[in-house]
């Protein structure tokens, strides 16, 4: 019986995926993963090292053969210290983003809308002092075969104010090895196939967040951008480990509470490692 449930499941599943895949416009889609990365503190003490980990969960339910929604809760941990210095910054954020996606009976245009609610502050609070509201939505043009276009908009309430910013991404096919995929500001990806196991290539990641202080009144703001070199290394048929070099662009950090922790702006190496339950497709 359970395996007749499996044979019957799993194909809807991989169908599902494939679909959720060609709307967030990249060749896999993961399905649960833990990552981090560690910065090493600036060698003149300008900036402290920080230690950032973010788990993630994606639940998954058809509302029709056009229509989807996506949960994906996460949690997030960063700490930002200094040596030799028992002032740690720890800042937290815990949000269940969710994101309706639908797409035209020809795949030749795609819309997801995504609504996140999440609490970002000092160490770990809920309350509405700490509740941040945002969104986006994205529309999705497949041009020809090997290429499509996303036009899109972001929007978070963030402690420093309202936060608007545009978005525009691709999904390139260059050929059978190479891709460019991702969504700018956000991530954007080029990938070699060097094996079936083994995938490499460059990723760019921009960050803005904002973080309640633990008095409710201020606020901590993080920018920050990475550019690094990363492998995926298939385990299995399904689980990836990831490892990545890079180096920070434009880093800087405002405290705008009554804290007396540092603000600076200084860039350095980032160091990145992760683990992934990932569904990959391949000639989409």
């Amino acid at each position: 019986m359970i395996s007749k449930i499996r044979k019957r499941f799993i194909p809807f599943l991989i169908l599902f995926f494939i679909q959720v895949s060609f709307l967030y416009g990249q060749p896999y889609f993961d399905v649960a993963g833990l990552t981090g990365w560690y910065l090493p503190q600036n060698t003149n003490e300008q900036a402290p090292a920080e230690s950032y980990v973010i788990s993630f969960l994606s639940i998954p339910i058809t509302l029709g053969s056009s229509n989807k929604i996506i949960f994906s809760p996460f949690q997030e941990n960063r700490f930002l210290s200094f040596n030799g210095s028992e002032n740690t910054l720890a800042l937290r954020s815990i949000a269940v983003p969710i994101t309706l996606l639908h797409s035209s009976k020809d795949s030749s245009w795609s819309f997801t809308a995504t609504f996140i609610p999440r609490y970002n502050s000092e160490k770990f609070h809920l309350g509405n002092e700490f509740f941040q509201i945002g969104g986006a939505i994205i529309s999705i043009f497949r041009l020809n075969p090997d290429f499509k276009l996303r036009i899109g908009l972001y929007y978070n309430k963030e402690f420093f104010g309202d936060y608007f910013i545009p978005l525009v991404g691709v999904d390139w096919i260059i050929n059978n090895r190479l891709q460019l995929f991702g969504i700018l500001p956000n991530v954007m990806k080029l990938e070699y196939k060097f094996t079936n196991l083994f995938y490499g290539g460059f990723q760019f990641k921009s960050i803005t967040n904002s973080y309640r202080a633990e008095d409710g009144k201020g606020y901590y703001k993080l920018e920050d951008n990475h550019l690094g070199l990363y492998a995926d290394f298939y385990i299995s048929k399904r689980v990836v480990f990831m490892a990545e070099v890079g180096h920070t662009i434009l880093r800087k950090f405002k405290n705008r509470s009554q804290t007396d922790f540092t603000n600076f702006k200084k860039d350095g190496p980032v160091f990145k490692a992760g683990i992934y339950y990932r569904l990959r497709f391949e000639n989409r």
